[in-house]
């Protein structure tokens, strides 16, 4: 049975109009957004905003907080992550059967990178400090693949009526420098912030975020990579109260960023410039913490991410020219809790946990097929060891329970978007990540 048998009433432009989400990543992720920074933060689960237990933790999630982690603190790390994503998709045939298929991502180990450093003049109300840390990004790379619906051949590229998306392969970095300041207002009170920039790369085929090639109704590649720079700035408290209770509060402004702005080439060889416009959300965090109990420490996040307020994630659907104008992403509540324990002089261990709600609905999935950010569930767990007077290495590691969307696969109109009756894209994720910091620290904690 031919593929035009298969698949019969999908047509051109119609059946290939699957989206790539630039800015969903397929990693373990609330959306896009990493939950930690670092090695030792990504041990503790990444509640932060109230327990600075180190330099990179306390620059990325809450800027009042750098006065308490030493006097000096110079942190260096990578992080390893791996994620594993399928993509399966189904269609009716004309005799009554079903053609369906899934294909494995091949992408392959993202590394994420890692800096800090915050310094507090002994017996001074004041820290300052300045962090370079990767905060989100994707990677998918899909092999085109016949015996699946959603990656067989664009239409156009093949002359048959119907067809799929082809390959497709994505990646999007962003790493973000964060100066900060922070002032003791008095001795249970700080305040702190600064201002974040961040770089941001992204490389994207096919592009579905632009009109589809006019002579052959192919979506071109932006292959090549567009890079832009964004800016925003950061706020934070924290109280250090009696009986070892912490409280802190911070917001981190919505990145904005200039355009991407890919060179293309249309079908004929003939240049094309593609365009698309995104955000990094804002994001409001709250904290609690616990030192009371020897050696011991707790702690406790919720963060509020602004998807849903954030160029880039609108509404999903399609325009009146075939391109896609929005995924669709919700604003999502992140929840994370941690523990730490000082075995030894020279050992500590943490362990931690986070969930988030969904960020893409199931009815959203065909709009998000290239980078599910569907992760909704992580442990964690690591441990430092004290090497000489100075130095802290630490091990660290998380996993991403498995998740799963699935909903039918649209066509555009003109006008919208139509239900395809009887299709279906679903998309699962799980990831595994592990990290190793090194940091030089001088002084205690205060």
């Amino acid at each position: 049975m031919n593929i035009r048998h298969r698949v019969g009433g999908m047509t051109g432009v119609m059946t290939t109009a699957l989206v790539l989400a630039m800015a969903a990543p397929a990693q373990a992720q609330t959306g896009h957004v990493l939950p930690s920074a670092g090695a030792t933060n990504m041990s503790f689960g990444g509640a932060s905003t109230a327990a600075p237990v180190d330099a990179a933790g306390a620059l990325q999630w809450n800027p009042a907080t750098i006065g308490e982690v030493a006097e000096v603190e110079f942190t260096l790390g990578m992080e390893l992550f791996v994620p594993k994503t399928e993509i399966a998709s189904s269609v009716p045939t004309q005799t009554g059967g079903t053609f369906a298929g899934s294909t494995q991502s091949d992408f392959g180990v993202s590394p994420i990178p890692t800096f800090g450093i915050v310094h507090r003049p002994r017996n001074a109300r004041w820290a300052v400090g300045v962090g370079a840390i990767g905060i989100g990004g994707f990677g998918v790379d899909y092999p085109a693949d016949p015996n699946n619906p959603i990656t067989m051949p664009q239409a156009g590229r093949t002359g048959q009526p119907v067809g799929g998306f082809g390959s497709i392969y994505s990646s999007y970095q962003l790493l973000q420098l964060s100066p900060a300041f922070a002032y003791k207002l008095s001795d249970w009170l700080w305040v702190g912030g600064g201002p974040a920039i961040t770089w941001a790369s992204l490389s994207v085929s096919p592009f579905p975020a632009a009109p589809p090639d006019s002579s052959t109704s192919v979506y071109n590649s932006a292959s090549h990579a567009a890079t832009s720079f964004g800016g925003g700035f950061q706020v934070g408290m924290y109280a250090p109260l009696d009986f070892g209770l912490g409280i802190g509060a911070s917001y981190k402004s919505t990145q904005w960023f200039g355009s991407f702005d890919f060179n293309a080439e249309n079908d004929l060889g003939e240049a094309r410039t593609l365009t698309f416009d995104l955000d990094y959300p804002a994001i409001t965090s709250f904290g609690l913490s616990y030192s009371g109990l020897d050696r011991f420490l707790f702690a406790a996040d919720a963060r509020y991410i602004q998807f849903a307020d954030t160029d880039g994630f609108q509404e999903a659907g399609f325009g009146e020219q075939y391109q896609v104008t929005g995924f669709g992403w919700k604003n999502a509540w992140l929840f994370a809790a941690g523990a730490q324990y000082v075995a030894l002089d020279w050992l500590t261990l943490r362990i931690g946990d986070s969930w988030n709600s969904q960020v893409i609905d199931n009815q959203d999935s065909f709009f998000n097929v290239a980078a599910p950010g569907i992760i909704q569930h992580q442990i964690y767990g690591g441990a430092s060891f004290g090497v000489g007077d100075h130095f802290v290495l630490t091990l660290a590691a998380r996993h991403g329970f498995e998740n799963s969307i699935a909903d039918p696969m649209y066509m555009p109109t003109g006008t919208g978007e139509q239900v395809m009756a009887g299709t279906e894209v679903k998309s699962t994720l799980s990831t595994t990540s592990v990290a190793l910091n090194l940091a030089w620290r001088l002084g205690a904690r205060k």
